[in-house]
């Protein structure tokens, strides 16, 4: 037996879902199954539910920070600015 479900969403966002959704393939309907499944399964909402606007960093953003805060910090040097400093860092001599 299929129990039928009935809500009240802003037109608009109805309109974007359903553009969206219809571009995976996914009815409206079959997205919202797969979102209730998917909290089964998780036991609970399966996204971060937050009052924060900003964005998570990925991991590449993360690794990022890291090496900027390790140059700052001293634990790892700086990159060059130009080739002529960077042979300098590395004890190369160029004459010219």
């Amino acid at each position: 037996m299929m129990a039928q479900l009935n809500l009240r969403i802003d037109d608009a966002l109805k309109a974007q879902g359903e553009q969206l959704f219809g571009a995976l393939g996914l009815s409206m309907s079959a997205a919202v199954t797969a979102f209730i499944s998917q909290s089964v399964r998780e036991g609970g909402i399966p996204f971060a539910l937050t009052t924060k606007t900003a964005h998570v960093p990925n991991t590449e953003t993360i690794a990022a920070m890291k090496e900027a805060e390790d140059m700052r910090s001293g634990k790892r040097p700086k990159h060059s600015q130009n080739v002529e400093s960077l042979f300098e860092e590395l004890g190369i001599n160029v004459d010219r």
